[in-house]
């Protein structure tokens, strides 16, 4: 009697944890970038109600821009934010930065004072003492998590700390919007040897979905201002990179550009059915009301007219993704299922 009770038991037990693995709940990972804390913040309340799981914040997150070795302004700057962000109300956070809480305006490896900025991001993040990112330099970093039976893999990019001087366009002064042009010059970087080395490291583990950050746009490539195409050669060895990873869907996830759009790549996902597909989501509180761009691979016009932010839902369930972009009072501006 006693040995068909324990078989009944270990039945129960066993069904219970598949059970609970099958029919995990919905994992909520939200997303946006450029947030200037001198404008209004009424986004925040929309993001609080939606009690995420996870948020990303995908660089400028605070604007305080400085040549001064005293770092005033970015200091400022951080403890304004400190006030205002309910960090409980956000489940995970995940921060990278982009140029304006780097401390110089389309700054790269040359700004003089990006360790002392380094300093003030990882303490403002609340980054551990004994994090992988207080031992070297730059802030990219990984992490996993295991939701039911999907194994997410997030990758957070530094795009600057490392990144060579950007190649002015001649065009600059006499066609508007365009600042800068690819440069030629295979020698130069924007993650630098130690973080390309790093990277395809963590490309060479199992994952069944990759959400890689990266605070600069990686697929848009017809606006003159920063992006991934100003380094071709760098852009090529990330798609080569990701063409070549063990297995896992990719979603890439970006800011900067004060719009937010959605961008497809056909074919350029050869472990995957799905096509890669980037995500801008941008800006929080400072967007460009009349943003007007086209692009090969944009599938999904600019938005621009409110603030807006990024919504990535799992259902582990259904291997599926449901992407949203949300607006400042809740409603929903874009919309795509995506199977993995």
């Amino acid at each position: 009697m006693y040995k068909s009770r324990f078989l009944q038991l270990l039945v129960f037990l066993t069904f219970f944890s598949c059970a609970s693995n099958v029919f995990a709940e919905p994992y909520k990972i939200l997303f946006g970038s450029c947030l200037k804390q001198d404008k209004p913040l009424n986004i925040l309340d929309q993001i609080y109600r939606e009690q995420p799981d996870a948020f990303i914040f995908l660089g400028d997150n605070v604007y305080g821009d400085t040549e001064a070795e005293t770092m005033d302004a970015l200091k400022q700057a951080y403890a304004v934010a400190d006030k205002f962000l309910d960090r409980d109300s956000l489940g995970e956070i995940h921060a990278i930065w982009d140029d304006h809480d780097y401390g110089r305006n389309d700054g790269g490896g040359d700004y003089p004072l990006k360790k002392q900025s380094e300093a003030l991001f990882l303490d403002f993040w609340k980054v551990p003492t004994n994090d992988v990112r207080r031992q070297r330099e730059g802030i990219y970093y990984a992490t996993f998590h295991q939701i039911g039976d999907i194994k997410i893999q997030m990758i957070f990019l530094d795009t600057r700390y490392f990144r060579s001087k950007l190649k002015k366009s001649p065009l600059k002064f006499t066609k508007r919007f365009t600042q800068y042009m690819p440069t030629q010059n295979k020698e130069a970087t924007l993650l630098g040897d130690a973080q390309w080395l790093w990277l395809e490291q963590e490309l060479s583990k199992s994952a069944d979905i990759r959400i890689i950050a990266s605070s600069i746009q990686v697929l848009a490539s017809n606006h003159g201002w920063e992006k991934w195409s100003n380094f071709p050669a760098e852009r090529k060895k990330l798609l080569m990179a990701l063409k070549t990873r063990k297995g896992g869907d990719i979603l890439l996830i970006s800011g900067d550009r004060h719009f937010s759009a959605l961008y497809e790549m056909p074919g350029a996902s050869i472990n995957s059915k799905n096509s890669l597909l980037e995500f801008t989501s941008s800006s929080l509180n400072n967007s460009w009301k009349g943003a007007k761009e086209t692009d090969t691979l944009m599938v999904e016009e600019p938005f621009g007219r409110l603030g807006s932010y990024g919504k990535i839902t799992l259902y582990p369930e259904k291997r599926e993704l449901q992407i949203d972009l949300i607006d400042e009072d809740g409603n929903r501006v874009f919309h795509k299922n995506r199977k993995f």
